[in-house]
């Protein structure tokens, strides 16, 4: 069936924001793993178990460093593609996290710990909290997003499959609908002489 290119806009964005969701998901297990690592200080008395700590600490922080670009470009898409639908209440709504994403991007410290997720920095107490309760308000954003654009999908398929029926179909008037129209016009037309014919009528007796 065919559908507008707003309805194609949110069938890509579900896609793409069941993607954003796991990306989310799979940041918030990392700093709980990460605060766990925090809250159980390093053994310096073992040094193999010592490195190994240290070694997941930096594994998980480059994990993280690898997935802030897509998550931004990704919903800068979103914003890009509602515009170019002219959804402007879709837009509107995803605004706000644009431009987070740009001021949190353009606006970290010269060597881009608080963005790139530093191990040294990502471990300070209140960078962590920082980042965790920043992940669990983007699981909500997503979360709500999502039945959003489902919702959002559905309507614009429903409203143009019913355009489509009161055009015939195809977006064109039919054969049986047109002819129905010249009748209806013949039958207004008629009527309109007939109405001029009394009218007429009536005022020719007036004058007599």
């Amino acid at each position: 069936m065919a559908f507008t290119f707003a309805a194609f806009c949110y069938m890509l964005t579900l896609v793409l924001c069941a993607a954003l969701i796991f990306f989310v998901i799979w940041q918030i297990i990392a700093f709980d793993e990460l605060r766990t690592d925090f809250k159980n200080p390093i053994d310096q008395s073992n040094p193999t178990r010592a490195r190994e700590r240290i070694l997941n600490i930096e594994r998980i922080c480059n994990l993280l460093r690898r997935l802030v670009v897509p998550e931004y470009s990704i919903h800068g898409l979103f914003c890009l593609m509602f515009m170019c639908a002219g959804e402007w209440v879709t837009l509107g709504l995803n605004i706000p996290l644009l431009l987070y994403h740009l001021w949190r991007f353009f606006h970290r410290p010269a060597d881009g710990s608080e963005v790139m997720y530093d191990p040294v920095s990502v471990m300070n107490a209140d960078i962590l909290n920082y980042c965790q309760k920043e992940s669990w308000c983007k699981l909500g954003f997503y979360l709500l997003s999502f039945f959003y654009y489902l919702y959002s999908m559905v309507y614009a398929l429903t409203l143009f499959s019913s355009s489509s029926d009161l055009l015939g179909g195809d977006g064109r008037w039919t054969d049986v609908e047109k002819a129905q129209d010249k009748e209806a016009f013949k039958a207004a037309s008629i009527t309109a002489i007939k109405q001029k014919q009394v009218e007429s009528w009536t005022k020719r007796k007036r004058v007599q």
